[in-house]
């Protein structure tokens, strides 16, 4: 059980809740604390690592190598993000869309 898990639930006192409440609350934590979500992280890490890959071609096609992208000052690093996104708003993404959602820009 990890504590991220634990520490999504909400804290509080429940034994003044009817017992069968206490019951059917007991059963829901159990359930939510033993679930297997290794599924969810293997595609989660799948995502990433495709969105880390078509960055990083992304920063080839922009003539940078390894050395090169390590050697970035914080200005350049931030101006050169947004010269992806601004890329990704306008369909060069992996999925060829120019429709991001809140969870595009995430990892």
């Amino acid at each position: 059980m990890g504590t991220r898990n634990v520490a999504a639930l909400p804290a509080g006192e429940m034994s003044d809740l009817p017992p069968a409440a206490q019951t059917a609350i007991s059963t829901s934590v159990t359930s939510f604390l033993t679930q297997d979500r290794g599924h969810i992280r293997l595609g989660n890490d799948g995502s990433a690592d495709s969105r880390f890959v078509f960055f990083a071609r992304w920063l080839d096609t922009m003539q940078f190598d390894q050395q090169s992208a390590a050697a970035l000052t914080e200005a350049q690093t931030l101006q050169l993000l947004g010269a992806y996104l601004h890329d990704l708003r306008h369909g060069k993404t992996l999925l060829k869309s120019t429709t991001l959602s809140d969870q595009s820009l995430r990892l």
